[in-house]
């Protein structure tokens, strides 16, 4: 119909594919081919004024894919749209901009092309002050998605893209109190602020955040309505303790943890992120996730048949287990711990490093009985294999997680928590971390640095057994070739592992015997080396010299 040479039959044509379009029911998985795709290019520049206003209507609800879009910009679909723009009749520039709207909506390219033409800003911000609701959304959009294809400055004829966001704010700000668009609205709002602080706080000041939370409290709210809100929350909420604050006045929190249950799965896909960015403040945490106990269906979100929002719950959790978290013992009595492991064992590499991020947080200052669990969950060869990871971020976490797993151990517990680490690696840890700060190896040097530093944990809080299965796996040779050839940041762990080997108040035999098997393995004249070259060390290097070599000065004097 819409090649038919009667203008009839194609107005009747191209208007039923607009109310198809327009239906509810309309199959979601028909596209038009690439040659209805063309003919509706054509008819953009039709003489018939009606039929080229329908057809951008049909542009606008049919180009759901990149690739029916790009046909469409080949076809020349993006000059039709913005010479039909140009026009002087509101109903056509609607239709125009709903169509660009759509186009240029996850589209670089096309933002790109359509930002490029002359004028095109120019057309479009006068729109934002039209009497049509409708009108001021579609320019709002279509400017919001053209702005990071803008210059950084103002160039006649263009707008700035800050210039631009800035116009468009409080536009949306408002619309959020109109019914027709407010559906809409939040998931545009969501784009705008991203990534800019200084308008998250605009926003913020203009109360953007309970007019959004009001939307949340509805018992109306559309799932559409409610997964761009919490979008939206959560991007003004992310790194503004302000709007945190602001959310949990609003009394939003019990509809956001309940969104995590939500049928939808862009709808707890957002509350994730919304609950993700509440996370992030000790104070937040205190005041709303406890209260609401957040744990529970976070938890059940690990497991759910969406993958991102699997992604984002883990990704959550890493917040969550922080020392400071307010929530990790209502994270830790819902079964976290091997909830994680058995996703650090997921084909999924984003999973995986989330996992074990989130055991690296879980064990920080972690008490006896929280570090011993994670060992009995997490099997010696698991962890093998995710330092092992064909990611290196999945590597350089493991091995944080075994640091932490080290770190600021209780006095009366220290050697028992070394011992059970030792035992649960079956005496692989000293080689394995001696192997991943080799520095004939290629790993990254921040591997190295955590690799030593979980040594230099071991060598100070482990009893004689342990610091001398250190040396037997070959660690004296290893600190001096690292102490001679690394960098900065490399020799400042070696020395802190040698000032753990050599504590100066320990006048056990032991401990002489490792002093000696360190001097004879060059480790004290390296010292004395670098000490000679200070004025090229950093501060906290030049200090750590003096404490390593003033320790083979004190077990001298023992001997004596």
């Amino acid at each position: 119909m819409l090649s038919s040479l009667d203008d009839c039959v194609v107005e009747a044509g191209v208007r039923a594919l607009k109310m198809v379009y327009r239906s509810p029911e309309a199959p979601k998985a028909h596209r038009l081919t690439a040659d209805a795709l063309q003919r509706l290019v054509v008819l953009l520049s039709s003489d018939n004024r009606s039929v080229a206003e329908v057809a951008a209507r049909v542009l606008a609800r049919c180009c759901d894919s990149p690739e029916q879009k790009m046909m469409v910009a080949e076809a020349g679909g993006l000059e039709g749209l913005l010479r039909l723009m140009a026009t002087g009749e509101l109903p056509r520039k609607e239709a125009a901009v709903d169509a660009l709207a759509t186009l240029t909506s996850g589209s670089d390219d096309i933002s790109r092309r359509v930002a490029d033409s002359a004028h095109v800003t120019s057309q479009l911000l006068p729109l934002l002050k039209s009497p049509s609701a409708r009108v001021r959304f579609l320019a709002a959009c279509c400017l919001t998605n053209l702005a990071p294809a803008l210059p950084s400055t103002s160039s006649a004829p263009s707008q700035s893209e800050e210039e631009v966001r800035r116009a468009v704010l409080p536009v949306l700000a408002k619309l959020l109190g109109e019914v027709e668009v407010w559906e809409e609205v939040p998931h545009v709002l969501s784009r705008l602020l991203a990534d800019n602080p200084q308008l998250q706080a605009a926003a913020a000041d203009a109360d953007a955040v309970s007019k959004l939370a009001s939307f949340l409290r509805c018992d109306d709210c559309s799932q559409r309505l409610k997964e761009g809100t919490l979008r939206a929350l959560s991007t003004l909420c992310a790194d503004r303790e302000a709007s945190r604050r602001q959310l949990i006045d609003a009394e939003a929190m019990g509809a956001i943890v309940r969104a995590l249950d939500d049928t939808s799965p862009q709808v707890r896909l957002a509350a994730c992120g919304c609950v993700r960015a509440m996370s992030r403040s000790a104070k937040s945490l205190r005041a709303s996730l406890v209260e609401h106990d957040v744990a529970a269906p976070l938890f059940r979100n690990l497991n759910d048949a969406d993958r991102d929002v699997r992604i984002i719950a883990s990704a959550t959790l890493c917040n969550l287990v922080l020392d400071f978290s307010p929530v990790k013992q209502a994270v830790l009595s819902a079964g976290c711990i091997p909830a994680l492991a058995a996703l650090a064992a997921s084909p999924d590499a984003e999973l995986r490093l989330n996992a074990v991020w989130a055991l690296q947080n879980l064990v920080y200052t972690a008490p006896a009985e929280v570090r011993a669990a994670v060992c009995n969950a997490l099997s010696w060869r698991a962890v093998v294999d995710l330092t092992n990871d064909m990611q290196t971020e999945v590597q350089e976490r493991a091995l944080n997680m075994l640091r932490n797993q080290c770190a600021n151990l209780p006095d009366r517990d220290a050697a028992k928590l070394v011992d059970m680490l030792l035992n649960w690696s079956g005496g692989e840890l000293s080689g394995l971390l001696i192997a991943r700060s080799d520095p004939a190896a290629s790993h990254p040097v921040s591997h190295r640095v955590q690799a030593l530093y979980t040594l230099c944990n071991i060598a100070g809080a482990g009893e004689e057994n342990s610091r001398d299965g250190m040396m037997a796996a070959g660690l004296g040779p290893h600190l001096g070739r690292l102490l001679a050839e690394g960098g900065e940041e490399v020799r400042l762990a070696a020395v802190w592992a040698v000032i753990n080997l050599t504590s100066a108040d320990d006048a056990r035999p032991g401990a002489a015997k490792r002093v000696a098997a360190l001097r004879e393995a060059g480790v004290s004249a390296v010292l004395a080396n670098l000490s000679q070259q200070s004025e090229d060390l950093g501060i906290d290097l030049r200090e750590r010299l003096k404490t390593a070599l003033d320790n083979f000065v004190a077990h001298d004097m023992f001997t004596e």
